[in-house]
């Protein structure tokens, strides 16, 4: 029978099994390895936190040797939300951008230089919309709304009660 014994931690100083190859600079991780033929991703991702796109020109980007793939919103025509909250939403923004940093276009290429040069190459005309930095500016009357499916930009609203409210607040000592 393997039998447990007792061993001290607390106030020991132990050495990692691999913190010499990480402090040293020579440990590897997944992103150190490039299998052959694989294509490196990277996004387009909007310079504005809110708009409408008015176009997204991939034209010389797809023309640049080494880049494979060049895709758009208008490319992903399935929602991919996983929770609930995010059911409608798309992997890459159609119609409008809601948040600085959302991804617009995408690219695959031969390697990471390549996928930038086609990243820098992309042209994004857009007409910019109020940004709303608040949650009380953002539901204020005539805003923008972020989701069509979303008016005045409020996700939903939640009356929830559990019990006699009333008798337990005339029946409390305390309020």
């Amino acid at each position: 029978m393997n039998e447990i014994k007792p061993s001290q931690s607390i106030g020991i100083r132990k050495s990692l099994v691999d913190g010499p190859e990480k402090v040293s600079g020579k440990a590897k991780y997944s992103s150190d390895f490039m299998p052959i033929g694989c294509l490196v991703g990277r996004i387009f991702r909007s310079p504005v936190a809110h708009a409408e796109i008015i176009k997204v020109d991939i034209e010389e980007a797809k023309l640049l040797p080494g880049v494979k793939a060049v895709i758009t919103g208008d490319e992903t025509d399935e929602p991919f939300g996983i929770l609930p909250i995010a059911r409608f939403e798309f992997p890459l923004a159609r119609d409008k951008v809601r948040y600085r940093g959302e991804p617009v276009a995408c690219v695959a290429a031969i390697d990471v230089e390549t996928a930038q040069k086609a990243i820098d190459l992309i042209k994004f005309k857009y007409k910019e919309l109020p940004a709303y930095f608040t949650s009380k500016d953002a539901m204020a009357e005539g805003t923008v709304d972020l989701h069509d499916h979303r008016p005045r930009n409020i996700e939903r609203e939640v009356d929830f009660e559990l019990g006699e409210v009333d008798k337990g607040l005339s029946d409390a000592d305390f309020v």
